[in-house]
């Protein structure tokens, strides 16, 4: 365990429980209680992760009949450490922000609303996203932990995720130590899943090999927001240098190797509302056209966050153009569109002339970014759940 967690370790009787004697199950049980959707998106997962998948379960539900679990009140959503030692986080949907269950006073409805906490996603859909997030870092890329819907008892659904060791947090240290690669796997990430959170308190710092260390993202429910609603995006990394230095071929290649379409049929499959999977189709594309005309990932982040509150980004800029142009969004019911997402080709062959004329147009080196990120220390909208100060 961290060194940072181990002072504060502590555990009482309100925010802990303790289920009944372990009782084995074996593989065969595990994936006969395992939802539709899981099952689904299965074919996409290597041998490997899914054995993954299924060791979390297992391992937290023999840890939580044995230890229970310790609630973490530094977060705006009910969100749990499994285990003494800790193994997994758990954060159950029904006590999400707004959702019914919340005891963090986010309840009723939103300023936002239909929305939650961010706008373009709905409250109790955090828990699928944190699942999306790591299927859709292809390879464990950017290393997001091993995550999971699951249930544990007393709690209901949720999402579970592999608890990793830590040192702290990026803003602890300061992005000057990162390296450069670590840097990058966490911007291709974050603009793939268009991250509406991305701030120096959801990176977990650990210690690599010599001097160097390691981040690993974590707290990813407030993501994919709707297509139509790109408004708030946060990159708080578009402030370091690193994010604006040339891409090796490694993380080129790993780009080129996306399928937005094929991402955005598996986000279908898993739970991700239609017009909010279909935004990674959109940022995909963004990515792969604005890498192979020689931008940064910096470039191109900040291309996706508003320059001012009421300026819409170059990203909704282009998006809207590719509407007005087609008269059709990206979903749509005509014979053009994908049976199975329901992705408008029309729509999407728009959008990527638009983002080549904008390539053309911005120039393939380091550029001021946002303002609002210039200020930005953190956002804080959604503590990190791996906070030492909870124990």
């Amino acid at each position: 365990m961290s060194a940072l967690l181990k002072p504060h370790h502590r555990r009482s009787k309100a925010s802990s429980a303790k289920a009944p004697e372990t009782r084995s199950r074996s593989t065969s049980d595990l994936l006969a209680r395992t939802t539709r959707q899981e099952l689904d998106i299965c074919p996409v997962l290597t041998a490997k992760s899914l054995l993954e998948r299924i060791a979390l379960v297992l391992e937290s539900e023999e840890v939580v009949n044995r230890q229970g679990y310790t609630a973490i009140e530094d977060c705006t959503g009910g969100a749990y450490i499994i285990g003494n030692d800790p193994i997994a986080v758990f954060k159950p949907v029904e006590q999400e922000p707004y959702s019914p269950g919340n005891n963090k006073g986010y309840t009723g409805a939103s300023d936002l609303q239909p929305f939650g906490i961010k706008a373009g996603i709905l409250p109790g859909e955090g828990g699928i996203r944190e699942v999306a997030a790591w299927l859709l870092d292809r390879r464990g890329f950017a290393s997001v932990p091993t995550t999971v819907m699951s249930r544990v008892r007393g709690l209901g659904a949720g999402s579970l995720q592999r608890y990793i060791d830590h040192e702290g947090f990026a803003e602890d240290f300061g992005p000057s130590i990162f390296p450069t690669l670590e840097v990058q796997k966490i911007a291709v990430l974050d603009i793939r899943i268009a991250n509406l959170d991305r701030h120096g308190g959801n990176l977990l710092v650990s210690k690599g090999t010599g001097r160097e260390c390691r981040l690993t993202p974590i707290d990813h429910a407030l993501s994919l927001p709707q297509w139509d609603r790109l408004d708030d995006i946060w990159l708080e990394w578009l402030s370091w240098p690193q994010a604006h230095a040339p891409l090796t071929e490694h993380v080129h290649q790993y780009i080129n190797g996306f399928n937005g379409h094929t991402d955005a049929h598996m986000l279908v499959q898993l739970g991700i509302r239609p017009e909010c999977a279909v935004t990674v189709r959109i940022t995909t594309l963004l990515l792969q056209i604005g890498v192979n005309a020689g931008l940064t990932l910096g470039l191109i982040g900040a291309a996706m966050v508003r320059p001012h509150r009421d300026e819409p980004s170059q990203l909704e800029s282009m998006v809207e153009a590719a509407v007005r142009l087609t008269g059709c969004g990206p979903l749509g019911q005509s014979p053009h569109c994908c049976a199975t997402c329901g992705t408008s080709t029309k729509f999407f062959v728009e959008l990527a002339k638009q983002i080549v004329k904008w390539t053309r147009t911005t120039t393939p080196s380091k550029v001021d970014p946002p303002a609002a990120m210039r200020r930005s220390t953190s956002l804080q909208s959604f503590r990190p759940v791996h906070h030492c100060q909870v124990f």
